[in-house]
């Protein structure tokens, strides 16, 4: 849905964040520094619930003129009802230029995440599948009805889940307004502050904001992986040689098919080291996992008749040449 994710008042229902928080002592490790960490469903006997859409609703007797209308109408009440909603079809005019259906279904629904995530625990393969919730409307906007947008319901069941908690337990809720990600971009390119820092700011400010901590850290990387503009930990490694005034690089011949640089020579200022590289001597890998520096593995593979190799690092302290 291309419509603006608005964020209205928190109702009664719903836990709302603390109180100002210190940034102050934004380092130090508390299990509550989520403004929205995520509890149990301790009024939920997991039987399957039923949302109660009111006779006089005005999602049912109401036609309005745009779908963004509607859909505030229909966020509000999820918020009262502690559960949210995600497009999972979406259905054109025959000319192809306007949209006139969406189907709606439950964010934990199978139907928006129909695939099972595996993830490996002390060695142990576990999955875990989405929950089979049938939970689903349909909001269109019809010729009989001059085109105006009306929901119908299709099933107000939920199954496999309870109410929800937080707004933070739902994606489109914890959007960020524009104001939001400034101060989020500002911050996260600061290297001095922590990710946990960064979060504790948020809610200073805005105390009711719906983010996670987790998200910090997903905002972070998509920062700075834009600052870097698309540079990849190779590229990265040689651009941040390059720009050092204590490093000399000469010669960089990338081939493109094996994705690897060869018939590359640099040498350190310091102590007048250097490690020349031919073709079958050293590569590097773009492939390559990085580090915290976000640098690739660099190996120096040697050709004598040891056929040896190590890290680079590890020949700089035990002051090899090549």
């Amino acid at each position: 849905m291309a419509s603006p994710a608005l964020i209205p008042a928190l109702p009664p229902t719903l836990s709302e964040p603390g109180g100002e928080l210190p940034v102050d002592s934004a380092d130090e490790f508390s299990e509550s520094d989520d403004c929205d960490d995520f509890h149990d469903n301790d009024d939920w006997d997991g039987q399957p619930w039923e949302v109660e859409f009111p006779s006089d609703s005005p999602l049912l007797t109401t036609s309005y003129e745009s779908f963004d209308r509607l859909l505030d109408v229909l966020k509000a009440f999820c918020i009262q009802n502690r559960m949210g909603i995600v497009t999972i079809r979406s259905q054109k005019d025959k000319a192809k230029k306007r949209t006139i259906k969406y189907e709606l279904a439950c964010d934990k629904s199978r139907y928006f995440n129909p695939k099972a995530s595996v993830a490996k625990i002390r060695n142990t393969n576990t999955a875990k599948i989405a929950a089979n919730c049938p939970f689903k409307v349909i909001v269109q906007s019809l010729q009989a009805n001059n085109y105006e947008w009306s929901m119908r319901i299709v099933s107000s069941l939920h199954r496999d889940h309870g109410p929800s908690h937080s707004l933070s337990e739902h994606y489109h809720w914890r959007k960020l307004t524009a104001e939001q990600m400034k101060l989020l971009e500002d911050l996260c390119l600061d290297t001095t502050i922590s990710s946990r820092s960064v979060h504790k700011q948020l809610c200073h400010k805005w105390p009711k904001i719906p983010v996670r901590r987790a998200d910090i850290y997903n905002w972070r990387w998509k920062v700075n992986q834009a600052k870097r503009q698309g540079y990849g930990p190779a590229n990265d490694f040689v651009r941040t040689l390059s720009e050092s005034k204590k490093v000399w690089i000469w010669g960089l011949d990338w081939i493109e098919d094996e994705f690897r640089f060869r018939h590359a020579a640099w040498g350190y200022h310091q102590g007048g080291k250097m490690w020349q590289q031919f073709s079958s001597c050293l590569q590097i890998d773009a492939t390559y996992s990085t580090n915290c520096y976000k640098m690739p593995l660099v190996t120096v593979v040697t050709v004598s008749s040891e056929k040896t190799s190590m890290p680079l690092g590890a020949a700089a302290s035990r002051e090899l040449c090549y």
